[in-house]
């Protein structure tokens, strides 16, 4: 079964980066490279034109941003699906990638569900699931999971419309939630645990990455391994080559970071331009 795309619809361009040049999405990108209409509307009342004028037998959305009311979701003939970065009802909401790696689980996957005007809480469709290796990152596993979702749906829709799959319902009472991460959240509290702490330097790669300070000045810390050392909070220790921190059960070594106005470096290299690093407090 073949499909044509009628048009793609995707978030306005953003300014970004240190140029603050404006930039598009990579959906965008490839929609424009092989001549598929585009539009990037500002509201969902100018979003809900788009699709009455459209008019699709289906819509496929995912990681677009906004939720969707009624009103959109009801146009498409077969109705809309979304494409959600969780086993659902387990993480509704804006951050499922990084909260499963935040609560150290050991996988997670995607969800194919048909849209209501509630969020992530409609019908499923299917699911794939996906471990999660003790390395992943936000950046690997989404990377990760976006081939697993364009397999899956690309299998799924052939049979979805042609009624040979029977619905499921969410059971609403195991659903858990995840919230928007926001900047604030990637400033390191040395009195954590080092493997939660661990787990956060992966969950905010590559937004907005886990950070602390040392005079005055932000300090990402961008790699780094749990070690069984009893330090003080924050407290810096070199061994050799090795940069130890302290925090509130066992420590980390830090294998790359990067200081406020430098490039990304490892420790090794850091240390070697910050003598005085060793024996800081980070705060």
């Amino acid at each position: 079964m073949g499909f044509n795309i009628a048009a793609v619809i995707t978030q306005p361009d953003r300014t970004g980066g240190r140029g603050k040049r404006m930039t598009s999405s990579e959906v965008k990108i490839v929609a424009e490279k092989y001549n598929i209409l585009v539009f990037q509307p500002t509201a969902n009342n100018e979003l809900a034109g788009i699709i009455k004028q459209i008019n699709p037998d289906l819509a496929v959305v995912a990681a677009y941003g906004n939720l969707l009311p009624e009103e959109i979701l009801s146009v498409p003939k077969y109705g809309s699906l979304n494409i959600h970065a969780s086993l659902l009802p387990k993480y509704r909401g804006p951050s499922p990638i990084a909260t499963a790696i935040l609560n150290g689980d050991a996988e997670t996957g995607i969800t194919v569900i048909k849209m209501t005007g509630k969020m992530d809480a409609g019908p499923i469709v299917s699911q794939v699931r996906v471990k999660i290796d003790g390395e992943e990152t936000t950046e690997s596993l989404y990377q990760k999971l976006a081939v697993v979702s364009g397999e899956e749906i690309s299998r799924v829709l052939p049979i979805y419309l042609g009624g040979e799959i029977q619905l499921r319902d969410q059971d609403d009472n195991k659903a858990t939630y995840c919230k928007l991460i926001k900047k604030d959240d990637g400033r390191i509290d040395w009195h954590r645990r080092a493997g939660e702490v661990e787990r956060a330097i992966r969950a905010f790669t590559p937004w907005p990455n886990a950070y602390t300070y040392w005079n005055d000045k932000m300090l990402k810390i961008l790699d780094a391994n749990v070690t069984e050392k009893a330090l003080d909070p924050g407290f810096v220790v070199t061994i050799g080559k090795s940069l130890l921190v302290g925090c509130g059960q066992d420590a980390l070594e830090i294998t790359r970071l990067q200081l406020q106005d430098r490039n990304p470096m490892s420790a090794e290299e850091f240390l070697n331009g910050n003598r005085d690093f060793d024996g800081a407090t980070l705060r």
